[in-house]
């Protein structure tokens, strides 16, 4: 990050840490490493409970960290990091503002995925090889990312392009109204139309009226609210309030509340100027530096201890051994990203403004093109799924799924109308209630005779839809034992995605429910999996 004069000589931005160490007399921002610090710990209990569900499957949901609290761990984040995006636009110069940004997230980030490469067959069982499209952080839609949260990296890199266009335009003074223009945009679009789609991979066109942008929106407010008044740290108790009454059900969980209230929460740190010192004091700070890292290594970590701790392990053992690995390999990588980040950080400084704005407009441009062709791409996958979404709905509006017809009676019905899979192979996993109060789906489904034509996923509740998901995910062991059994090309197979998880709101389906899954493609032909039941 930069280190800009304004903030006490020391940079911040919301996911991806700070320039350096920070000296514990620097109150303002010893407060906000604290608070990135809490976020980053948010984030990483919810997913600790999240994968120790998946894993270990209990009979009931895990409370052992309530999951609004990784929502809430973002809206932090991005408030953070719209209330540091404004502090430095004024002091910045735009190609120096950019440059640091993009040095900030990438490097890391792509020391991550290339360890996660390496030992990807411990922590997952086979080989994962990381995808072009997804790992440029380009807001591309659906894409299968390695680490399992770079979804909030195609935002923040989203936010730091959209600052650098004002900066190089000269529009610094007219960032508050933007902000309360993008407020505006949101909270009315929500209303007229409701939550985009795709709200965790979006495209560039669907990104800003998301509601995941009200905490970087809010946060861009910050510095002008702080200039005309000062937000006493008793508001603090205001903002954990809230966030009580949203873990114990009182208010509903929500993004844009979340996002306001974050914001508010920063600017009363703020006051409160904190000293840094005392063990708890640099234990907070060390987090806070490191809060990035954690964030970008936590799922693997998670996973891997997971996947191999003994199941005689007691639960709540389980969840504290998985975080606490977490947060210190999260650690280790803080140092290594702080290191290489002060070096690429004075050789960008060292560049005149002309050349470094020349090559932040390359990077601006790349980031164009790429998010270009991900929307180009979105519109032609998503005319092909509106496609096979009208077959299903064909075939539901016939009545096929409106009794208690197992799937092969279904698939009988299909192949008496010519609309089967020619040689269909599928089954479902899993099907698991997870502590986020969400149904995963998990299982595969392929048309030998057609393994390379795309389809889609849909799960029904007892005759109603309730999701629909495209095929995304490699699956190595099926696709071998397939070759083994059918005499399929193993390689090909093995480079096919099949595979599918699905994810869908509890309250939609009742425990016990009949689940029919489905595959269809957009030529209207389909495929009945085996039956489930909801959990």
């Amino acid at each position: 990050m930069p280190a800009p004069e304004a903030v006490a000589g020391s940079g911040v931005a919301g996911l991806s840490g700070y320039a350096g160490p920070v000296r514990p007399s620097a109150g303002r921002i010893a407060a906000l490493q604290y608070l990135r610090a809490i976020a980053a710990l948010m984030v990483v209990g919810y997913h600790a409970s999240h994968y120790l569900a998946y894993f270990r499957k209990p009979a009931g949901p895990i409370h052992l960290w309530e999951s609004t609290l990784g929502m809430w761990g973002v809206a932090l984040f991005f408030a953070l990091s719209g209330y540091l995006m404004a502090r430095l636009a004024p002091v910045t110069p735009p190609g120096r503002f950019l440059l640091h940004r993009v040095a900030r997230i990438y490097p890391v980030y792509f020391v991550a995925i290339a360890v996660f490469f390496a030992l990807s067959p411990v922590i997952v069982g086979h080989v994962f090889t990381p995808r072009f499209l997804p790992s440029t952080l380009v807001p591309v839609g659906p894409a299968g990312y390695t680490l399992g949260v770079e979804w909030t990296l195609l935002y923040e890199l989203t936010f730091y392009v959209f600052i650098f266009l004002l900066i190089a335009g000269g529009q610094v003074r007219a960032i508050p109204g933007v902000a309360i223009g993008w407020i505006a945009l949101v909270i009315g679009w929500r209303l007229a139309f409701g939550e985009p789609a795709s709200l965790e991979m979006p495209v560039i066109y669907q990104l800003p009226a998301s509601s995941a942008n009200i905490g970087f929106a809010c946060g861009l407010l910050v510095p002008a609210v702080t200039r005309r008044l000062r937000v006493h740290p008793a508001w603090m108790l205001a903002g954990l309030g809230v966030l009580l009454l949203d873990i114990g059900g009182v208010i509903p969980a929500d993004r844009t509340i979340a996002g306001a209230v974050s914001a508010l929460m920063i600017a009363a740190a703020l006051g409160a100027q904190p000293s840094g010192g005392g063990l708890a004091g640099r234990i907070g700070i060390s987090l806070g530096d490191a809060s990035y890292a954690i964030y970008l290594v936590h799922v693997p970590v998670l996973v891997a201890v997971f996947r191999w701790l003994p199941a005689a392990v007691p639960l709540p053992a389980a969840w504290c051994v998985a975080f606490i690995a977490a947060v210190l390999v999260g650690q280790l990588f803080g140092a290594i990203d702080l290191r290489m980040y002060q070096r690429l950080k004075r050789r960008i400084d060292a560049l005149g403004e002309t050349r470094a704005l020349r090559l932040a407009w390359v990077y601006a441009g790349f980031f164009a093109v790429i998010a270009s062709w991900g929307a180009a791409t979105h519109l032609i996958d998503q005319r092909q799924s509106d496609r096979a979404a009208a077959a299903l709905g064909l075939i539901a509006s016939n009545g096929a799924l409106d009794d208690a017809a197992t799937p092969k009676a279904l698939n009988a019905r299909l192949a008496a109308a010519d609309r089967d899979f020619t040689t269909p192979h599928g089954a479902i996993d899993q099907t698991q209630r997870l502590p986020d109060d969400k149904i995963a789906v998990q299982g595969w489904a392929i048309d030998l005779a057609r393994p390379d034509v795309r389809a889609w996923i849909a799960v029904y509740c007892d005759g109603r839809q309730i999701g629909w998901a495209e095929r995304t995910r490699l699956r190595r062991a099926e696709a071998a034992q397939l070759a083994a059994e059918t005499g399929a090309d193993a390689r090909s197979l093995a480079k096919t995605r099949f595979g599918f998880t699905l994810a869908t709101q509890a309250s939609v389906c009742p425990a016990g429910a009949r689940l029919t899954v489905i595959a269809a493609d957009a030529g209207g032909r389909a495929f009945a999996l085996p039956a489930a039941t909801a959990p």
